[in-house]
This record gives C-alpha cells, sequence and structure tokens, in this order.
C-alpha cells in the first residue's frame, strides 16, 4: 500500500487516467476514413482545375474595327490601299483588317485572296500568303483583288470549324463578313 501511495504521488497520475486515455484514442479506421475522404476531395479539386482551364483552351473571339464578327453581318468600310509590301494591281483591291485573339493553336487558310499576318504587339509582319498556322493573337489583313459584288469569298479558321464569309449587300451597297 506503501508503494501504491508513494508511485501515486510521485506521478501524479491516477491509473483509471490512464485506461481512459487509452479508450479515447481515434481508431485506425476512423483515421483511414479521414484520409480516403481527403484523398477524394483533392481529386476532384484537381478534375475541377483540369476542366476549368481546358475550357477555354481553343477558343477565338474575332473582332473587326473593334466589333466580334458573329453570326449578324459587320460591314465592311471603304477598301483601303494596299501596303507597300504587297503586290500593287491597278483594280481596287477590299482589305479586312481582322483581329484574332486565339487561346492556343489556330489555322488561318484564304481560300480566296491572301493573307497578311502580323504580330499584334510589334507589328511584325509573320507572313503574306494563303495559309498561316497561328499560335496566340494575331493581326490579319485579308486582301481581295478584283472582288466582284455577285461572289462571295472565305477565310477559314481553327482547321475549317469557323468560316468568316466576306460578301457584298445589295440593300446597303456594303461589303459584309459574317461568321459561320
Amino acid at each position: 500500500m506503501k508503494n501504491e501511495v508513494m508511485a501515486k504521488a510521485l506521478t501524479g497520475i491516477d491509473d483509471e487516467l490512464i485506461v481512459s486515455a487509452h479508450t479515447n484514442t481515434v481508431s485506425g479506421h476512423i483515421k483511414k476514413k479521414w484520409i480516403y475522404i481527403c484523398a477524394a476531395e483533392a481529386c476532384l479539386i484537381a478534375l475541377f482545375f483540369a476542366i476549368l482551364s481546358t475550357q477555354h483552351k481553343g477558343e477565338m473571339k474575332i473582332l473587326i474595327y473593334g466589333n466580334a464578327v458573329s453570326d449578324e453581318p459587320v460591314f465592311i468600310d471603304v477598301p483601303a490601299k494596299l501596303s507597300s509590301d504587297m503586290r500593287q494591281t491597278n483594280s481596287q483591291a477590299i482589305v479586312v483588317p481582322v483581329e484574332m485573339h486565339i487561346n492556343g493553336n489556330s489555322s488561318i487558310h484564304a481560300s480566296d485572296g491572301t493573307i497578311e499576318v502580323s504580330s499584334p504587339k510589334t507589328d511584325e509582319v509573320l507572313c503574306i500568303g494563303q495559309y498561316y498556322m497561328a499560335a496566340g493573337s494575331v493581326n490579319v489583313r485579308w486582301v481581295i483583288e478584283d472582288a466582284e459584288i455577285s461572289e462571295s469569298y472565305q477565310l477559314r479558321l481553327k482547321n475549317d470549324n469557323t468560316v468568316l464569309v466576306l460578301s457584298y449587300d445589295k440593300n446597303s451597297e456594303n461589303w459584309i463578313l459574317t461568321k459561320q
């Protein structure tokens, strides 16, 4: 008995406290359950951000004179003169200045006429011809020489998923650009 009193006096911990502390610990099963729940939540968050980051990939915004090109026609102003580095002709050419804000890569193919592609930051000419593979935003000058009002002209984008059509509207007596 003296030993028990002595042990109690030295340690100050009652045996009942030790037993109750041992029985109140969290079991390994409950710990594993929380680990699985946290892992599942982390996977769902990662999936959410993966979907969010790829959702806008390949998206393209097309502007002409600061107006978004859509199914509604955009009127083309009086044709501009050709730039000095483009071939010169005696006939009047229609020049369509298009801004393309591309998230990712996109092909630009002039089915009719030629395109002059330049960097929007430096105005450096990147390509003059009929085809260009754009990686990011670009400015495009689409030139149609000897345009006839009875014809419509096409500029194909994103592997032909988007087509810009230039045609003459006899009612308004203006060239219009629409997106199909």
